[in-house]
């Protein structure tokens, strides 16, 4: 028998399917092949809650997030295209079109609810810009420890492995590899070597090679996209919810981009702060933010 999930997704698609029918242009045509990276993580009336994925790509780090917010809104989770099978995206506006087109297939006019953690809130951000250039009324922005992107050169793939490996570590508190060793490999064999290593770790389990490698892709064309970007200014105030031991000056580097900046300190590191215990206090700060710009939904 099909879950609850299984249910929403065919409905979603179907609706999507529906949109891509209409003349409107290829952007509905797209969305329609990428149903499988929006993830309904909560049923609703309402304005819906867009929720933009962070450098991994995937939906899984907002699941206790949405638990514990105020109950009655339909809460929607976008995913990495690459992690689906579709092709790995290295430009963050074209990632932001993608989420854009996946958007506005479930909600096709606004007002728009958008958040998203570390790189997510980047997106959302660039997103916020796009939906205003069609007059949409976005009274939400809300960046999770979302920090510009350093200016530096691009990095090669042998660093872009490493900064999975400290990603995927500090994400599940357990101690990164030591990775020195591939720097000796062939290029076409590090990925499997950072695998191995990470195997050998404890870190992940043996036996599902392939989804690791696909799940390294898209944390590479993600960490490509963020790290070359370079934000538009949009008239929408954005709220900055601060982890402890992030600088405070990331929030003031976002000032020209936005109408407005808020900070919101919480406890915890960048992180953990969408874990328990730090993640209560990230609760209190979105369900404030929801309920002062969409104070009419549930």
């Amino acid at each position: 028998m099909p879950s609850v999930d299984d249910k929403r997704r065919a409905l979603l698609a179907r609706r999507l399917r529906e949109r891509a029918d209409r003349p409107q242009g290829t952007g509905q045509t797209r969305a329609a092949g990428l149903a499988e990276c929006v993830i309904p993580l909560r049923a609703g009336e309402g304005t819906p809650l867009f929720l933009l994925p962070a450098v991994g790509g995937g939906a899984g780090p907002y699941v206790a997030l949405v638990e514990h917010l105020p109950p009655g809104r339909p809460v929607y989770g976008l995913e990495s295209p690459g992690l689906h099978g579709q092709s790995i995206v290295y430009k963050l506006d074209e990632l932001a079109a993608v989420y854009l087109d996946l958007i506005t297939g479930i909600r096709p006019d606004g007002p728009y609810l958008l958040c998203g953690w570390s790189v997510g809130g980047v997106v959302a951000q660039e997103i916020a810009v796009r939906l205003r250039e069609r007059a949409a009324d976005v009274p939400l922005v809300v960046m999770l420890d979302s920090a510009l992107a350093p200016s530096e050169p691009p990095p090669d793939d042998t660093t872009v492995l490493g900064w999975f490996a400290e990603d995927l570590s500090a994400t599940l508190r357990a101690e990164p590899p030591d990775l020195a060793f591939l720097h000796a490999l062939p290029e076409d064999e590090r990925t499997d070597g950072l695998i191995e290593a990470l195997e050998n770790a404890g870190t992940v389990p043996s036996g599902i090679r392939a989804e690791m490698r696909q799940r390294i892709a898209a944390f590479a064309g993600n960490a490509r996209a963020y790290r070359s970007w370079r934000p538009r200014p949009v008239d929408v105030p954005v709220t900055f919810v601060l982890a402890e031991d992030t600088d405070a000056g990331e929030v003031d580097r976002w000032r020209p981009y936005a109408s407005a900046v808020t900070c919101l300190p919480v406890p915890g590191a960048h992180h953990t702060m969408l874990q328990h215990p730090d993640l209560d206090k990230v609760v209190d700060a979105l369900s404030r933010c929801l309920g002062e710009a969409d104070p009419r939904s549930p």
